[in-house]
C-alpha cells in the first residue's frame, strides 16, 4: 500500500531490505521539492491505517543515492597503461 500512493507524488521510488528485524520495509521516494508537502501528507494518510504497534518514520531530503548505479571494472595494470 505505502509504495502504491508513494509511487502517486514521487518521481522514482527504491525499495531496499530491511536492515534490521524490527523493520518491515525501507522506501526511498525521490520526490521533487515543490511536492514534499503532499509527499508527506500521503505517507501520514497510510500510517492511519496502520495500528499502534507500527512506526513510519520519514526523514530527508537526502542526496539522491539510492536512485544512482556505478558499474566498476577492474581490470590489470596492463590495461591501466
Amino acid at each position: 500500500r505505502l509504495q502504491e500512493v508513494v509511487a502517486t507524488v514521487a518521481d522514482d521510488i527504491c525499495v531496499d531490505n530491511p536492515k534490521s528485524d524490527s523493520e518491515v520495509a525501507r522506501v526511498a521516494a525521490l520526490v521533487a521539492r515543490e511536492r514534499m508537502g503532499e509527499f508527506e501528507e500521503r505517507v501520514l494518510e497510510v500510517a492511519e491505517g496502520f495500528d499502534a504497534s507500527y512506526r513510519f518514520d520519514l526523514s530527508g531530503p537526502w542526496a539522491p543515492h539510492s536512485f544512482s548505479t556505478m558499474h566498476l571494472h577492474v581490470g590489470s595494470a596492463a590495461e591501466a597503461a
